[in-house]
């Protein structure tokens, strides 16, 4: 009996933790699209063309473990992370 509540106890610990690489990726997402959204409202400048360039990078780095990840797995890992 008490294996049994040791592997419900692990299986709702792992289900309900967050995935810190897949936060950070969130992260980098959000950054690049707020950064978009500013030059459409404003127009761009080379620092703005720059800073682009920096976070479309710095997303493509913190989110290349997930790029083969399917839609459904993705949405799970990133429940943690709100």
């Amino acid at each position: 009996m008490k294996i049994y509540y040791i592997a419900l106890i692990l299986l709702t610990v792992s289900c309900s933790s967050k995935d810190p690489k897949m936060c950070e990726c969130l992260s980098a997402g959000k950054k690049l699209n707020d950064h978009s959204a500013k030059i459409l409202s404003n127009g761009i400048t080379k620092k703005d063309a720059a800073m682009m360039k920096r976070l479309k990078n710095e997303k493509k780095l913190k989110c290349a473990d997930f790029q083969t990840m399917s839609g459904e797995e993705m949405l799970k890992k990133s429940e943690g992370c709100k």
